[in-house]
């Protein structure tokens, strides 16, 4: 089995930047949080075009703990 890899989001809203959260995408492939880091920009870029409320403040890639692998 291929271990899970999430590219964590930080986003705020354009209208009242103060509002933030988080988004989470997962991603069954080998790869190391850095090379993920490197190559998320299309998965960005989709989603912020998806997303117009929002700017995407920063971005990294992790390993999810066992309680949000179901998330």
């Amino acid at each position: 089995m291929m271990p899970i890899i999430q590219l964590v989001v930080a986003v705020c809203l354009n209208t009242n930047p103060s509002v933030c959260s988080e988004e989470r995408f997962s991603f069954l492939e080998q790869t190391t949080p850095q090379s993920c880091t490197m190559r998320a920009m299309p998965y960005l870029a989709q989603w912020a075009g998806e997303h117009p409320q929002y700017k995407i403040k920063s971005w990294k890639c992790s390993y999810p703990k066992a309680d949000e692998q179901d998330a």
